[in-house]
């Protein structure tokens, strides 16, 4: 999964019961976010790989989850130049590297 940098994500919780206790753990970070009613939303804010794990526990059984992911920075905007004539448009512009490009 890939992402990039101040996207949001959304947690959507479906189905859940006033027993289960709920824990999120963001990149080793956890809180007891109780029982939610619909969602949990977080904004990225720094670029790396980042792990986000979902526990429930409910009586005495366990469960968890965790899912890795990407986030990358803005690109570089690249500086187009343009020269016209009659019959035609050419554009240079400077690659950087790892960007895809498309007119």
């Amino acid at each position: 999964m890939d992402y990039c940098l101040d996207d949001t994500l959304q947690l959507d919780f479906a189905g859940h019961d006033t027993i289960t206790k709920m824990f999120l753990k963001f990149d080793n970070i956890q809180s007891l976010i109780g029982n939610p009613s619909n969602s949990i939303r977080f904004a990225l804010q720094d670029t790396g790989i980042h792990t986000v794990c979902l526990r429930s526990e409910r009586l005495s059984c366990l469960d968890s989850l965790c899912q890795s992911f990407q986030v990358h920075p803005p690109p570089e905007i690249p500086i187009i130049d343009c020269f016209a004539t009659d019959s035609s448009i050419l554009f240079n512009w400077t690659f950087h590297p790892d960007e895809t490009y498309r007119i």
